[in-house]
């Protein structure tokens, strides 16, 4: 799998504490708005998702892998 940031989805990932959910958004796959209740969901939904989005996209699936960036951590 290629990992350069062309070839990379950049997933942005955040704890959202009113809803009490986690968040996923991407600046470079446009559609991606996901949400679930623990990060491991969010991580499964994300590969769910992702290849049909990157198809909408029309990217290449077999050439992108991802990287998740969380930006707001859960707290206790």
């Amino acid at each position: 799998m290629n990992t350069s940031p062309s070839k990379q989805a950049l997933i942005q990932t955040s704890w959202d504490d009113d809803a009490h959910v986690w968040l996923a958004t991407s600046f470079n796959i446009l559609g991606l708005a996901i949400e679930a209740n623990t990060i491991e969901e969010l991580r499964q939904e994300i590969e769910y998702i992702l290849p049909d989005l990157i198809e909408l996209n029309g990217l290449n699936f077999s050439a992108m892998g991802y990287h998740l960036e969380c930006s707001t951590p859960k707290m206790p």
